[in-house]
C-alpha cells in the first residue's frame, strides 16, 4: 500500500466505523430510547438515499470523461437530483411524522439527507477523477466532527443536552467537511442562473427522472432485502432496529471491501463495458474481498457482542442471514455497474 492508498483505507474504515460506534455508545451511555431515535436518523437516511438511485450522473461523466461538451447535461444532471431530492425528502417527512417520530429527529434526518446525498455526489466525482486524496480528506473531515461530537457527549453525558449536541454533530458534519465544494457549486449555479431557468432543461429533466423508474425499481429490487427486515422493525418493534443496523453495517464491511479492493480500481473500465461480467463474478481476487469482509465484520459483531450484552441479545442465526444477504448484494454490484 502507498501512503495515499493507506489514508483511502483510513477514511474507508472511519466513514464505516462512525454509525455502528455511536449506536453502540448511545445504547452504552444514553440508553436504549437514545440509541434508537439515533437509528432512525440513520436508517430513514439511508432509505432516502435508496430512494434516490436514478444515476443521472451517467450520461454527464460519459461526456465529461470522453472530453466532449458537457455543459448542458451537468445542467440536466443539477436539476435531476434537485427536484429529486425535494420529492423524497418530502415523502421521507411524511413517514416519519405519520410514525409520530419527534419533529426534531424529523428535520434533522431530512437536513442529514440532502447533505449526505450531496456528499455522496462529490465525492464520486473525486473517484472518478481519481482523486483519492481529496476523497479521503473530506471523508476523514466528517468522520472526524462526528466522532468528536460523540466524545463530546459521553464527556459531558451529565449535562442535559449532551445527547442534543451528539445528534447535531452527527447529523450535521457534512456542513463542516464539505462547506467549500458546496459554495464552489453554489457559486457556478449562481452564475449561470439564467440557464438554469430555462423550462426546456426542466422538460428534459423531469423526463430523464420518468425514464429512470426501471432503475429505480431495479436498485430498489437488488438492495431491498437487506433493509426489509429493518422496515418491520421500524413499523412494528422500533426498539430492536439497532440491533439490526449494527449487524447490517458490520456484515456491510463485505460490500465496502468488494468497492475498495476491487470495484474502485476498475471504475471507468466499468463504465466503458470493456469488462466481461463472468470474469469479474469468478475471479480470485473478487472472492478474496468477500472473504476479507466477512471476516472482519464477524469479528467487529463479537466485540459489540460483548459490549452490549446487558442490552441487547445477538442471534447467531439472524446474523448468518444479514452475512448471507451481504453476500449476495456484494455480488448483484457488478452487474449494477455494468449496466
Amino acid at each position: 500500500f502507498s501512503a495515499t492508498e493507506l489514508r483511502y483505507g483510513t477514511a474507508r474504515f472511519l466513514n464505516m466505523a462512525v454509525k455502528p460506534a455511536i449506536i453502540s455508545a448511545a445504547a452504552y451511555f444514553f440508553g436504549p430510547a437514545s440509541a434508537q431515535q439515533v437509528s432512525i436518523t440513520i436508517f430513514s437516511v439511508a432509505i432516502a438515499m435508496l430512494l434516490m438511485t436514478i444515476d443521472p450522473y451517467r450520461a454527464y461523466y460519459k461526456k465529461y470523461y470522453n472530453n466532449h461538451r458537457s455543459g448542458h447535461e451537468f445542467i440536466i444532471y443539477i436539476l435531476i437530483i434537485v427536484i429529486w431530492m425535494w420529492v423524497v425528502s418530502l415523502m421521507m417527512f411524511t413517514v416519519m411524522v405519520l410514525q409520530h417520530i419527534p419533529i426534531f429527529i424529523c428535520v434533522l434526518s431530512v437536513t442529514m439527507f440532502i447533505g449526505e446525498k450531496f456528499a455522496d455526489e462529490f465525492l464520486r466525482f473525486c473517484l472518478f477523477k481519481k482523486d483519492i486524496a481529496r476523497w479521503s480528506t473530506l471523508v476523514i473531515t466528517r468522520s472526524s466532527v462526528q466522532l468528536s461530537g460523540l466524545i463530546i457527549a459521553v464527556l459531558f453525558r451529565k449535562f442535559e443536552y449532551s445527547f442534543l449536541i451528539l445528534l447535531f454533530l452527527f447529523s450535521l458534519g457534512w456542513v463542516f467537511a464539505f462547506y467549500e465544494p458546496a459554495k464552489k457549486i453554489a457559486s457556478i449555479v449562481y452564475n449561470n442562473y439564467a440557464i438554469l431557468c430555462r423550462p426546456k432543461y426542466y422538460h428534459r429533466a423531469g423526463s430523464r427522472i420518468f425514464l429512470s423508474f426501471f432503475l429505480i425499481t431495479s436498485s430498489l429490487m437488488s438492495s431491498g432485502p437487506s433493509y426489509f427486515d429493518k422496515v418491520v422493525a421500524l413499523f412494528t418493534d422500533k426498539e430492536s432496529l439497532p440491533l439490526f443496523l449494527i449487524a447490517s453495517m458490520a456484515f456491510s464491511l463485505i460490500q465496502n471491501f468488494v468497492d475498495f479492493f476491487f470495484v474502485s480500481k476498475i471504475r471507468l473500465e466499468l463504465l466503458h463495458g470493456t469488462q466481461s461480467l463472468g470474469g469479474l463474478i469468478f475471479s480470485r481476487k473478487f472472492f478474496y474481498c468477500i472473504a476479507m469482509g466477512l471476516i472482519a465484520g464477524a469479528a467487529i459483531l463479537a466485540i459489540e457482542a460483548l459490549i452490549l450484552r446487558n442490552i441487547y441479545r445477538f442471534e447467531i442465526r439472524i446474523l448468518a442471514l444479514i452475512a448471507f444477504i451481504n453476500i449476495m448484494l456484494a455480488i448483484t454490484a457488478i452487474p449494477q455497474q455494468l449496466v
